[in-house]
């Protein structure tokens, strides 16, 4: 395109522009910036967020009878209550471990996979099929394979370490291992 059509192009839209009016022209420069174009989703979205995690933190204050719809001021029992209840404490424990093992001991891992992955090795495309085929198969899929692989009796796992001469684990049925064979299911 010649340099003199680009400038007939130009001087067409400005009085195109100048012929709709001032508030045609905010609009038409508003809309070719893409924040304004995704600024309704956001706001509705951060103000739903606020808002229950707002209402959240005020109902952690209130006793509320869920029946009569009675709200009573109780400060920080609540709090207390929670952070003396054994079970309470158990289950955050249990996450805090859980959240580890998967995130940190996770990360750490699957990058030492992508390293490996990486690098043009003999067994490469063998490590990428198994890595990569439990994202092809279905999350349900994958616990059924796991749950008859973790039996205690006949299991994969036990007849691997029956072989290796290894002691058995009872893995998710176990109360000391449950938590463990999970996270490693997750990874």
């Amino acid at each position: 395109m010649s340099t003199n059509n680009q400038t007939e192009i130009r001087a067409f839209r400005k009085l195109e522009l100048k012929k709709h009016g001032p508030v045609y022209r905010f609009f038409n420069n508003a809309l070719k910036n893409p924040y304004v174009l995704i600024a309704p989703a956001e706001i509705i979205a951060l103000g739903t967020t606020v808002f229950a995690l707002a209402f959240c933190i005020y109902m952690s204050f209130m006793k509320w009878d869920l029946i009569t719809g009675e709200k009573k001021f109780v400060g920080l029992y609540n709090y207390q209550y929670i952070f003396t209840d054994e079970l309470f404490l158990t289950s955050l424990r249990n996450t805090i471990i859980f959240m580890f093992v998967t995130v940190v001991i996770g990360m750490v891992f699957k990058v030492l996979v992508g390293v490996f992955l990486n690098k043009n090795r003999p067994a490469h495309n063998l490590v990428q099929t198994i890595i990569f085929t439990p994202y092809i198969i279905s999350t349900v899929a994958i616990a059924v394979i796991f749950k008859y692989m973790m039996q205690p009796t006949g299991g994969v796992f036990n007849q691997i370490l029956t072989w290796l001469h290894l002691p058995t684990s009872n893995w998710y049925l176990g109360e000391s291992s449950a938590l463990m064979s999970l996270a490693f299911i997750t990874i």
